[in-house]
């Protein structure tokens, strides 16, 4: 009785190994699967936070990264003013410097000058340079305006003291001779004499 019950489970025994090397192992789990796909195709894992991208939802802030969104950039530095209106200013020093010295030069009978007649009106324009002690002149008659022969250089002019004297053609071979004196307003006064029509002038300046 004992053989023959031990016969048995010497067969169940058998057969139960034979039905084990039979049956093939049940397949890997499915995460096991992703993560040998993943191997191959050089996938990376999946982190914390996909899910929720996936999802819609803002994944949280890398706690390796520093949040550096919600800081305030660093201010620029102060750049140097420029100045350009200083050399401007320098020229403009040194030309006023230099038109002062230049009228240092300057005679009182510098500048532009009207030579009237008593009753008649103004007669001629007459143009002094007067600079570092050296008169030139030039004229232009008032009653011609626009003719041709209506202006010119005065040929001679000559200041002593208080007097002053011209010379000058304005018409073809008539010689002007005007001799002035000087009074204390400024004004000068004396006689035109043009070939022999002599009358009284006076010599006003009119711009300078």
């Amino acid at each position: 009785m004992r053989r023959t019950i031990l016969a048995a489970a010497i067969l169940a025994l058998g057969a139960t190994r034979a039905l084990a090397q039979a049956v093939p192992p049940p397949p890997p789990p499915p995460q096991t699967q992703e993560k040998l796909g993943r191997d191959l195709f050089g996938e990376k894992e999946p982190q914390e936070g996909d899910e929720q991208a996936a999802a819609g939802q803002p994944a949280p802030p890398s706690k390796e990264e520093p949040d550096t969104a919600a800081e305030p950039p660093a201010p620029a530095a102060p750049s140097a003013k420029i100045h350009p209106d200083a050399p401007t200013d320098a020229y403009d020093a040194r030309v006023a410097s230099s038109f002062r010295a230049a009228e240092s030069f300057q005679g009182p009978l510098d500048g532009g000058w009207t030579l009237s007649a008593n009753g008649e009106g103004a007669l001629f324009s007459v143009r002094f340079v007067d600079h570092a002690g050296k008169l030139e002149a030039a004229w232009r008659d008032l009653r011609r305006k626009g003719a041709l022969d209506g202006s010119g250089i005065v040929d001679g002019v000559t200041r002593d003291g208080g007097r002053l004297t011209l010379r000058f053609s304005a018409m073809a071979g008539v010689q002007d001779v005007v001799t002035l004196a000087a009074d204390e307003g400024g004004v000068w006064r004396g006689e035109l004499d043009e070939g022999g029509h002599k009358r009284p002038v006076t010599l006003a300046k009119t711009s300078p």
